[in-house]
């Protein structure tokens, strides 16, 4: 490679993480709360985990740095336009290391493994992996802040008839996508 093409290549894998940063930040201000929850419903984890397929494990990776990074540092990119380190530390701090573990583990999996590529129970399971993930990390960081006792019924449950349905409409989403590809770019 030439550092002409170095330059092109790294330019261009920091733009597009920093779109698919924005998409993550959009996502999350889409919400819906939970009566008795401290965790919203966003989709949030559709966007991250959209991406996953869409930009492969280092710049998904890339991604979700950048948008903590920006959250961390002040920006309103959290759910409910929410920020600062205080934010980022608290009790969804294992929502937020699953959300970089869950997307890149989706996507290098999706890219491991070609023959299924094309096949929506492959995606829509790597979708649930990914949900599953973060919700599991997710799971650890409420408990480290609010014990567990109740944690289960009153926040996990409620949560789980959205992740299925995030990664139904995630799964038909990438099918599309990448149908449509397939017809305009062959």
């Amino acid at each position: 490679m030439t550092p002409h093409s170095i330059i092109h290549s790294s330019t261009h894998s920091l733009l597009t993480s920093l779109l698919g940063a924005g998409l993550i930040a959009l996502c999350a201000q889409i919400s819906l709360d939970i009566p008795g929850s401290p965790v919203p419903v966003t989709l949030q984890t559709l966007g991250l985990l959209s991406l996953a397929f869409l930009l492969g494990p280092v710049r998904v990776g890339l991604a979700v740095g950048c948008y903590l990074l920006a959250g961390g540092l002040g920006l309103p990119v959290f759910a409910g336009g929410a920020f600062g380190w205080e934010k980022l530390m608290g009790p969804s701090i294992g929502f937020f290391i699953g959300f970089g573990i869950g997307a890149v583990i989706v996507s290098y999996l999706y890219q491991a493994k070609r023959r299924f590529q094309g096949k929506l129970w492959f995606i829509f399971g790597l979708f649930v992996l990914g949900h599953a993930i973060i919700l599991a990390l997710g799971w650890i960081g409420l408990i480290a802040h609010f014990g567990a006792e109740g944690l289960w019924g009153r926040v996990f449950v409620p949560l789980l008839p959205g992740l299925f349905l995030k990664s139904l409409v995630g799964a038909l989403a990438i099918m599309a996508i990448f149908t449509l590809r397939k017809r305009f770019f062959p």
